[in-house]
């Protein structure tokens, strides 16, 4: 595949670091507009979807309970290669783990890596290193209801939001309110531990097209 001429990473990622890490050290999270070249990877999504859809597992609990005990649930779906070397890997994680090559989508991730792997342990005060990339699928009326993130492992995610046929938002605890981050074309979000977060039901903006909201998952973990 022929690589693009232009950066996969804007020149502007720079200048959004500090402002990023004070956002980060102040409630575990962060969110940097227009850190990428959005076109980009909304080009390796289009490779990629239509091939590895059918490999999409559900992540799925109803909501249940009453009054305090209520809880509300999810619903989406998650397109994961696995790891290579884990022994739980199936035959169906190697053919989406050569998708996610063929696509252009592993480039990409690889040069958002080697250019802000710094910044990004900058960020959230502590060196990371590269786990894995996946997808999360959101379909019309999937979402997240609000939740604590019980990670105890150190991870920090980083997220590239890529809606098709919706308004996608992300919706983080910020301090006494949540507050709304939209999946601007080319943002990038830092998830630490911790971080109190919800997603709305997805829906849709064009009454002839399905919506599909994705968002491209890089896993990092403590070095």
């Amino acid at each position: 595949m022929t690589r693009p001429s232009q950066s996969f990473v804007r020149e502007a990622f720079a200048a959004l670091v500090p402002e990023a890490r004070e956002q980060y050290q102040a409630r575990r999270f962060a969110q940097m507009d227009r850190a990428i070249d959005g076109s980009q990877i909304r080009g390796a999504l289009s490779r990629l979807l239509p091939i590895v859809r059918r490999y999409a597992e559900q992540s799925l609990r109803p909501p249940e309970g009453s009054g305090h005990a209520f809880n509300g649930g999810y619903r989406y779906e998650r397109i994961d290669p696995g790891v290579p070397q884990s022994s739980f890997a199936r035959e169906e994680d190697t053919f989406v783990r050569q998708a996610f090559e063929d696509s252009g989508l592993n480039r990409l991730v690889g040069e958002l890596w080697d250019s802000t792997s710094e910044s990004l342990n900058e960020i959230v005060g502590t060196r990371l290193a590269l786990d894995r990339c996946f997808l999360l699928r959101y379909r019309e009326r999937d979402y997240i209801a609000p939740h604590g993130d019980s990670q105890k492992n150190g991870r920090v995610l980083v997220q590239l939001p890529v809606p098709f046929n919706t308004v996608g938002v992300f919706r983080a605890m910020t301090g006494e309110w949540f507050e709304d981050f939209y999946d601007r074309s080319g943002s990038l979000r830092i998830l630490g531990p911790g971080i109190i977060h919800e997603v709305p039901p997805v829906l849709r903006t064009n009454p002839e097209a399905d919506p599909e909201r994705i968002i491209v998952t890089i896993r990092l973990r403590p070095a």
